[in-house]
Formats: C-alpha cells, structure tokens, sequence
C-alpha cells in the first residue's frame, strides 16, 4: 500500500497559507480492505501532538482532497498543519494510513489516535506512512 500528497512532502512547506488539510490520496489498497485510517501527527514537538485522526474512511475513494477537512483550526479532532506563529524549527508531520478489516472503527465521540491504535489492534491488514517538513519559516524546511 502506499500513500503520498502532491500538497505536501518531504521537502517541506513553509508559508502563512490557510490551515487546511493538504492532499492525501492512496494506492494499492490490499484485497480485504473495508475501512482505512488517517492519522496526521506532529512529531517534531516535545509533545506528540495529534492533527487529526480520520476513521471509517471508504478505501474506494482515492484520496482526500486539499482542504476537504475545511479551515480545521480549533475544531475538535482536527487540527491544520500549521505551526504556531511563534516560528521556531520546522515541524515534522507523520501521515500514517491504516488498512483495516473493520467497517466501522469501534469509538465513538472524542479520541486520539493512541485511542484507534487500540481499537484497530489485530484488524490491520497493511500501513503506509509519508513524513513531511512545515515552517513558517521557508528558509527552515
């Protein structure tokens, strides 16, 4: 399986853009797939910190558009990528896509990707990651 963004990549973003989900699509899905998984998360903080986690996603589908998840700044269980205006170095982003057995993610409510983790645990049929570098900074990434 594999999954890619023609928004953002390894070599990195940097601007002041709106706080948007970049473009995440997928291939090569394995037979057997009922559901997939999205997790964006920033690992390039002291803290872990969750973007957005997307269950129950339709593998039929392809891809998620730029900026289909809306401006995700403040809403709950999604957060754009962009870093805080305090600047800093630039930011790591982890996108890691699950192939699962499952139709529907068994949560409800508020929860974290920790939270899928577990309940996605022995229903994995394959996973796929791409990492990608945000500053506010250009210079930075």
């Amino acid at each position: 399986m594999k999954v890619f963004s023609n928004t953002f990549d390894a070599v990195g973003h940097g601007a002041r853009t709106a706080n948007r989900n970049p473009h995440v699509a997928w291939s090569d899905v394995p037979e057997g797939t009922r559901s997939l998984v999205l997790a964006a998360v920033d690992v390039g903080v002291p803290a872990e910190f969750d973007h957005w986690v997307l269950v129950d996603i339709d593998p039929r589908l392809g891809e998620i558009a730029e900026g289909a998840l809306g401006e995700a700044a403040g809403r709950s269980g999604a957060d754009g990528p962009r870093p805080p205006r305090s600047g800093g170095p630039a930011h790591r982003y982890v996108f890691l896509l699950y192939a699962t057995d499952l139709e529907r993610v068994p949560l409800g409510g508020t929860f974290t990707a920790a939270d899928v983790l577990e309940a996605i645990d022995g229903h994995v049929l394959d996973e796929a990651s791409f990492t990608g570098h945000y500053s506010l900074d250009p210079s930075l990434v």
